[in-house]
């Protein structure tokens, strides 16, 4: 199926700040109101990390007596169906259901590293299954993302070198070892060595913008069929970054500077 009207009718993006004011709803309603049946049971993998955020965050509140933050959007789930979930497992995609039913009884004993991983742990093994290779591609390449970033941080912070964390081809311990040089592994992920300088730099936000233009570039480079399915999941990708750092400029001057100095002095206090 190609999307050529769909596609030539959204709004440009860019993660600095982008032009025009885009309508993130309305944005994202539009794409799954024109997406073919398939398309659109795909695209749910898509929004599924932000149903993961707002249920790990219900039962964080309710473990961990958490202060519960805004709900993420846009998402599959709404809120008052995911604060049922204790009473309807069954009724979410098969490996929400399976965390749930396999685990809840588990959860007043189990860390919130813990709870995470056992829930991603489930998406990735969902995800590689799916005949999508976009999709199951672009979340292999998070998921070894997040190991680097695991790894460069360990061999930073010495308090992280026994974090819980989904490791992939033990990516992160070797990292944790050789440092952003790892020559290797530098081939297969050219951008280990500017990540490594970022994070070294202790800066979150420019760490927070590093990581999402190595998403940027490697979502360019994956969406090979310009008007097709690809091209309109990449958008989508895209599209939540740019919704999360517009967020991040419209609230009060300062508001991130704050936050980011207050993980500075957090990290400081640790060491």
């Amino acid at each position: 199926m190609k999307y050529y009207y769909l596609i030539a009718t959204l709004p440009d993006l860019t993660l600095e700040e982008t032009k025009g004011k885009v309508d993130f709803g309305e944005t994202i309603e539009t794409i799954r109101r024109n997406l073919e049946k398939e398309d659109e049971k795909l695209f749910q993998f898509l929004l599924f990390p932000n149903d993961h955020r707002n249920l790990l965050n219900l039962i964080f509140s309710q473990y961990h007596q958490l202060a519960l933050p805004p709900f993420e959007s846009p998402s599959i789930f709404d809120k008052e169906m995911l604060e049922e979930y204790a009473h309807r497992p069954y009724e979410f995609p098969a490996h929400i259901s399976d965390f749930l039913v396999t685990l809840q009884e588990r959860f007043t004993s189990m860390s919130m590293a813990e709870m995470e991983n056992q829930l991603l742990e489930r998406f990735y093994q969902h995800i590689a299954e799916l005949e999508d290779e976009f999709i199951r591609d672009y979340f292999a390449f998070e998921r070894a993302l997040k190991s680097i970033i695991v790894g460069l941080n360990r061999g930073l912070y010495t308090f992280m070198e026994g974090a819980e964390a989904i490791e992939i081809d033990r990516i992160s311990e070797r990292l944790a070892q050789e440092g952003a040089g790892a020559t290797l592994l530098a081939r297969t992920y050219p951008f280990i060595e500017k990540l490594g300088q970022v994070i070294t730099s202790k800066d979150p936000s420019q760490i927070e913008k590093t990581v999402d233009e190595i998403k940027w570039d490697y979502i360019d480079g994956a969406s090979n069929d310009f008007f097709g399915r690809q091209q309109v999941f990449g958008y989508v990708l895209k599209l939540l970054m740019v919704k999360r750092w517009t967020a991040l400029r419209e609230q009060e001057d300062g508001h991130l500077e704050r936050l980011c100095q207050q993980i500075r002095i957090s990290t400081v206090q640790v060491n």
